[in-house]
């Protein structure tokens, strides 16, 4: 409707309309209008109840006694009426470091081992007897494992070997491995094999500098020792190459009263950090690996980088990185499902994603959301199922029921669900995380996973027990189950 035409009139003109009036808009205020009424348009999205009240309640609104101009008013904006657009959220809130994290520089992504710095760095360390833990016997028989060997053995190096470490982890196992290699007398240890066999070997290493050392986690004693220097080399393989071996993330810690101590005989090796002296990825691994454990890399290092997402410290910069490598390896997943095969550089980009994530620029100090990655390694515990299988489970209710219990882990999830998938709540997210589950056809619930058959109480009682940091405090791991027993 044209302003020129709009009438002017009063309040008490306004009171006097009645309900009849109110059904026909032509005839509301006609002896006020200056023109035709033939000529009139009327464009009525109001019902007229919601007219009458904003006619008869002013309040604030009108002025009593004073002639009102409609023009100056907007009446949609009187009306309670959801709007059908999304508002963007706003950003949240974080302590925002501007110059970074700085993560170890300890990585190197090479063709191969034989082509790298590795004998250089060797050689300078001082190793004198070297000790090799691998995580099978498939793993010590590979090319890839016998490269190391062979640089061993031209510069004269004596060496130890240790495998078979996978899958059977428990506490006499550390116990094992550090009589037999102070029985030899090494100075350096070499780990060919999974991020799980990587991390238990950083439990070993303080076994070898205090062999009396019983309390495996509470490594620190009070009284001082004094400790040979221990280089250590990783040589990862990201995954358990044997087919039939799924890589555990749990030890086992054997106590005297196993019901009376509820929350100390699990260890969980979920180590967010790869601090050796020297970290070696080497892109002619892909070249031994089964395309089934290709497929296991990528959705853990997909999984590994939204755990690193809800690192609250993060720069913008950091946050943008990591999104970037999200979409990389999502891309990779969909490119490598379709039957493709990576050339060299793709192969490279993949472990340079990989080793980012594993060398200190996002590092979580919260320990409640650490609670998807503990579930994970007690359901391994439980069943032997495979890594990727059981991060893809417990995803979606992880994320839901942590939404609600910490407010800065909600507005991180809607900020990853934003800069993914572009969704604008934490329901979106989830929403977009379980079509990505189900496009690879990873395990929705407890009955996906072939290693279970039945779910029943005592099984879901042990979950919660394995994966609980104390019998009191677990009211999240409870809550992630009860709503994943729902599917």
């Amino acid at each position: 409707m044209d302003k020129k035409i709009l009438p002017d009139f009063t309040f008490s003109d306004l009171s006097e309309i009645s309900d009849e009036n109110l059904k026909e808009s032509k005839t509301v205020l006609k002896h006020h209008l200056k023109f035709d009424p033939s000529q009139s348009v009327t464009v009525s999205n109001l019902h007229p109840v919601q007219l009458q009240n904003i006619i008869l309640s002013p309040s604030s609104q009108l002025n009593f006694g004073e002639a009102i101009d409609l023009s100056k008013y907007d009446l949609s904006k009187l009306v309670d009426i959801e709007k059908s657009e999304i508002e963007l959220p706003p950003s949240p809130s974080r302590n925002v470091v501007h110059d970074g994290k700085k993560g170890f520089n300890n990585f190197h992504v090479v063709d191969s081992i034989e082509d790298s710095s590795f004998e250089r760095e060797l050689l300078a360390s001082g190793a004198k007897s070297v000790l090799i833990m691998s995580d099978t016997a498939y793993t010590r028989n590979m090319k890839f494992y016998k490269r190391v060997v062979g640089i061993l053995q031209k510069n004269g190096i004596h060496f130890v070997e240790y495998t078979n470490i996978q899958p059977n982890l428990d506490r006499k196992l550390v116990f094992r491995i550090s009589e037999f290699a102070n029985d030899h007398e090494v100075n350096a240890v070499i780990v060919i094999g999974s991020l799980s066999t990587i991390d238990l070997s950083k439990i070993v290493l303080p076994k070898l500098i205090k062999p009396h050392l019983i309390r495996l986690h509470k490594p620190r004693l009070a009284k001082s020792v004094l400790a040979p220097n221990y280089t250590l080399f990783s040589i990862p393989t990201l995954v358990v190459p044997d087919l039939r071996t799924n890589s555990r993330s749990t030890l086992k810690n054997n106590v005297l009263f196993p019901k009376l101590d509820y929350f100390g005989d699990t260890i969980f090796l979920t180590n967010p950090v790869d601090d050796s002296n020297g970290v070696f990825y080497c892109v002619d691994l892909f070249d031994e690996l089964d395309s089934s454990k290709v497929w296991e890399l990528l959705h853990e290092s997909f999984f590994r980088l939204i755990l690193n997402f809800f690192d609250l410290s993060l720069s913008p910069q950091a946050v943008d990185s990591l999104i970037h490598n999200m979409r990389t390896i999502s891309w990779y997943l969909s490119y490598y499902d379709r039957g493709n095969s990576f050339s060299n550089y793709d192969r490279r980009q993949i472990l340079k994603i990989i080793a980012t994530s594993l060398n200190g620029n996002a590092f979580l100090d919260i320990s409640d959301f650490w609670t998807w990655y503990r579930l994970e390694g007690a359901l391994s515990y439980l069943v032997n199922s495979k890594k990727c299988e059981g991060l893809a489970l417990f995803l979606p209710t992880f994320i839901e029921v942590l939404s609600k219990h910490s407010i800065e882990f909600r507005e991180r999830a809607i900020e990853l669900g934003l800069k993914l998938y572009g969704t604008y709540s934490v329901e979106g997210l989830i929403f977009r995380l379980i079509g990505h589950i189900r496009k690879y056809k990873l395990p929705i619930s407890f009955l996906d996973i072939p290693q279970i058959k039945r779910i029943n109480y005592r099984f879901l009682l042990l979950l919660v027990k394995k994966s609980s940091n104390s019998p009191f405090f677990n009211k999240i791991t409870k809550s992630i189950i009860n709503n994943l027993t729902v599917w």
